[in-house]
């Protein structure tokens, strides 16, 4: 279900952009809720995924089974994502080179980042080498974190587990605002009339709204109809 409704997402995308609407009849109803939330999918991975990894550990905290080794856990996790995922960094990063033309060096440190599973946090934002990356990154972090928040359960008692998790969040909440500035650089503005056409969508913004990432639209831009339309020579 999880992959599925991401595939859906992502191929009603790119249906958008060779015809401009979505697939016909997906006006409304089920169908149309399907296209337009199927990025869910990716969040319902992450649940299921981080539940799957953390199940061995919580069965020996709980349940008195035998302590899963984390050399295995991690050799085992290292063997099966990185060989695929460091050929596939490796060959779009060429094919952006020498296909696409863009720069050796430029783009180097973005390859360096991704094979570190570390662009999202050093770029804020997808891979620029291969955008969908950056669910495997937090995925990796998942790998990290499952069998330290599993051994939480290691404390008997309710009040010290709930204790840690308390002060983890708030370490959280003071740490993520160090290393997230505000973006000024990104805003919506919603315009009628001074002769723009109807239905327009302009522009569009980075993944996490960091940065514009096409035809950015400035302040100049906005007044210049205006001031056409006022009769006030540009």
């Amino acid at each position: 279900i999880a992959i599925g409704s991401v595939l859906v997402y992502h191929i009603n995308g790119e249906y958008l952009k060779v015809k401009g609407s979505g697939f016909p009849n997906a006006g409304h109803g089920l169908l149309h809720d399907l296209m337009h939330t199927g990025n869910f999918g990716v969040q319902l991975f992450f649940v299921i995924s981080g539940f799957i990894l953390s199940l061995p550990f919580v069965h020996h905290y709980c349940d008195g089974a035998k302590k899963p080794s984390l050399r295995r856990f991690y050799v085992r996790r290292i063997t099966r994502i990185e060989p695929p995922f460091v050929i596939n960094l490796v060959i779009v990063f060429m094919l952006l080179v020498w296909v696409k033309g863009l720069g050796f060096t430029e783009l180097l440190p973005n390859l360096a980042a991704s094979l570190l599973y570390l662009h999202n946090v050093i770029y804020q934002r997808g891979s620029d080498i291969n955008f969908v990356a950056w669910s495997l990154e937090i995925e990796a972090q998942f790998y990290i974190l499952a069998p330290l928040l599993a051994m939480m359960l290691s404390f008997r008692r309710p009040v010290v587990r709930w204790g840690i998790v308390a002060g983890a969040t708030g370490a959280m909440a003071a740490i993520v605002p160090l290393l997230r500035d505000h973006w000024p650089v990104v805003s919506s503005v919603m315009l009628a009339g001074g002769g723009f056409r109807h239905g327009q969508v302009i522009g569009a913004p980075e993944w996490n709204a960091g940065d514009v990432k096409e035809r950015p639209v400035t302040p100049v831009d906005l007044a210049a109809p205006i001031y056409h339309h006022s009769g006030i020579p540009l």
